[in-house]
């Protein structure tokens, strides 16, 4: 991973780790994660990390709902963002603004596709300016990813 890539809060392992960590510093060559119940603090290259893949499981411990279709959403103030999951492991984000006079239609924006936990946790900052909250009380069973 690259310093331009992740912001602190955002979720990443230890690369060859299974241990969900959250990156707590960013330096200029290392990234300082703690565990999640922030159980340790360690510094690391960015070489060193790698990024979580986003699933269905990750999306339920960041709160979005899954609908009818298969989508998976998140409200946010007259907004949601929709998740698209497509057959090639990344997901398609699409911005939808909820009308503001009920006799005009929902707006889409649809936006780069993306593979990541981090790469959602930094798309809805943007577009929120709140930060996902990730439930930490279900157990994660996932394999780290290098």
């Amino acid at each position: 991973m690259n310093s331009n890539e992740i912001r602190i809060g955002n979720l990443v392992y230890p690369k060859g780790s299974s241990t969900l960590s959250h990156v707590t510093g960013i330096f200029e060559n290392l990234c300082c994660l703690s565990g999640i119940n922030n159980k340790y603090s360690k510094h690391y290259l960015f070489e060193q990390i790698s990024p979580i893949e986003l699933s269905e499981s990750i999306l339920e411990k960041f709160k979005f709902k899954k609908d009818e279709h298969g989508y998976w959403w998140i409200e946010f103030d007259r907004r949601y963002l929709s998740l698209i999951p497509s057959q090639d492991g990344y997901w398609y984000p699409v911005l939808v603004q909820c009308p503001e006079v009920s006799s005009e239609s929902e707006q889409h924006v649809s936006i780069n596709r993306i593979k990541y936990a981090h790469q959602i946790q930094n798309l809805f900052f943007s577009i929120s300016h709140l930060e996902l909250v990730f439930e930490t009380k279900i157990q994660i069973n996932e394999n780290a990813k290098n």
